[in-house]
C-alpha cells in the first residue's frame, strides 16, 4: 500500500527480489517490509489515476475558458447531453446527484445554462410535475466538441488494446469510479454549494 504521509511513495522504495516481500532494510531502526512487485505496480497505477484526474480537470478548465463558460457549466452540460444520448434525459435532481451539488446550486447552474441558450427545461412526458433537462443545438455542439476532443485523445490509445485488455481496463475504471463516488457519498456533507 502506498503511504503518502511518510514522504515517499511505494515505487520510490528499493527494488526487492521476487519472493523477498518480507525482507527489511539492514540497520534501519524502523525496518519496514520492502514492498512487493504488485505493491510497487499498484502504487504507480494509483499515481497515474491521480494524474489522469488532474489532467482531465485542467483540460475541462481550459475548454470552459475557451468558451467563456464556468467549469461547472461544462460538467453539467456534458452530463445533460450524455443522459440524452442514453435516451434518459436528466431531471435537476439527477444532475444534483451526478455533480454532488445542492439543489439550490443546481437551480442556479441550470438557470445560467438556460439564459445562455445551452439548455431548456421540458415537462416530463410521463409525469408533468417533473422537469427534464435537454440541451439545445448550441448546447449539444459545445458538449459534443468536448466529448470529441476527449475521444480523439483516447481513441488512438485504446485502438492498440485487445478486447480482453479493454475489458479489464473497463472493469478497473468502473471499480475506481464506484469506490471514489462511494467515498464522496459517505462524507458527512457530500453536497457542496457551487463556487
Amino acid at each position: 500500500m502506498t503511504s503518502y504521509r511518510e514522504g515517499n511513495a511505494v515505487d520510490a522504495a528499493p527494488e526487492t527480489a521476487p519472493g523477498d516481500a518480507a525482507a527489511t532494510r539492514a540497520g534501519d531502526p524502523q525496518a519496514h517490509p520492502r514492498p512487493t512487485e504488485q505493491e510497487i505496480v499498484a502504487g504507480r497505477v494509483g499515481e497515474l489515476v491521480r494524474r489522469l484526474g488532474g489532467e482531465a480537470g485542467r483540460l475541462v478548465e481550459l475548454f470552459a475558458r475557451s468558451r467563456g463558460m464556468r467549469t461547472s457549466d461544462v460538467h453539467a452540460l456534458t452530463s445533460i447531453r450524455l443522459a440524452e444520448l442514453r435516451d434518459d434525459p436528466e431531471t435537476p435532481g439527477d444532475l444534483s446527484q451526478a455533480l454532488l451539488l445542492t439543489s439550490g446550486a443546481v437551480t442556479g447552474l441550470v438557470d445560467r445554462l438556460v439564459r445562455s441558450g445551452h439548455v431548456i427545461r421540458q415537462p416530463d412526458q410521463g409525469d408533468r410535475r417533473r422537469v427534464r433537462l435537454r440541451s439545445t443545438v448550441t448546447g449539444a455542439v459545445v458538449a459534443g466538441d468536448l466529448l470529441e476532443m476527449l475521444g480523439a485523445r483516447t481513441g488512438g490509445v485504446v485502438s492498440g488494446y485487445s478486447l480482453a485488455e479493454l475489458t479489464v481496463v473497463e472493469r478497473f475504471l468502473m471499480e475506481i469510479v464506484a469506490a471514489t463516488t462511494g467515498y464522496l457519498w459517505s462524507l458527512e456533507a457530500p453536497r457542496v454549494e457551487e463556487s
